[in-house]
């Protein structure tokens, strides 16, 4: 990936009909709320623009969605949604709290904290394969001791990853 126009709306009406309907009809997000309060980034490459959209307020943990919006045929939109651990039982997931989207690598990262002190939680990453343009989980970080100590969620232990347990 390289890097196209980029930028950041604060309201709702500067975003794409299709990414409006997602996120109010669909995902039930608060967009009114949101966008003025955090923005809406986008990342246009050739005839594809991704959309980094937050839902609903929050402290500590916002959840964001991601969507591909063809602005040539809104029809093609689709949001994205992400995988947990196989251990969790869980369905994918179209929220991911603090999503970050790396447009230069297409990875997406996400981090939930237990605590307002942001010294504990779970960090998600995740990369997009080539092929089908979805994302697949590769790894998970969790730090469930919410000890006081502060420091970047990348460096929390291990809990999981594609390589050690596979799919």
């Amino acid at each position: 990936l390289s890097s196209g126009a980029r930028g950041l709306v604060y309201t709702v009406n500067e975003l794409p009909d299709s990414i409006q309907m997602m996120g109010t009809r669909t995902l039930d997000c608060q967009l009114g709320e949101t966008l003025p309060a955090y923005g809406a980034q986008f990342y246009a490459e050739g005839d594809v623009e991704t959309w980094v959209v937050p839902c609903t307020m929050a402290d500590a943990n916002v959840p964001y969605f991601m969507a591909i919006h063809i602005p040539f045929n809104p029809s093609l939109d689709e949001w994205k949604e992400f995988e947990t651990p196989p251990d969790f039982n869980q369905p994918y997931h179209a929220l991911v709290n603090n999503l970050f989207f790396d447009p230069d690598t297409g990875q997406v990262t996400g981090t939930t904290y237990y605590s307002p002190n942001y010294d504990c939680g779970a960090f998600e990453r995740h990369d997009m394969m080539a092929e089908s343009g979805d994302y697949e989980l590769v790894e998970y970080l969790e730090k469930s001791n919410c000890d006081g100590v502060t420091g970047p969620a990348e460096g929390w232990p291990l809990s999981w990853t594609i390589d050690e347990m596979g799919n």
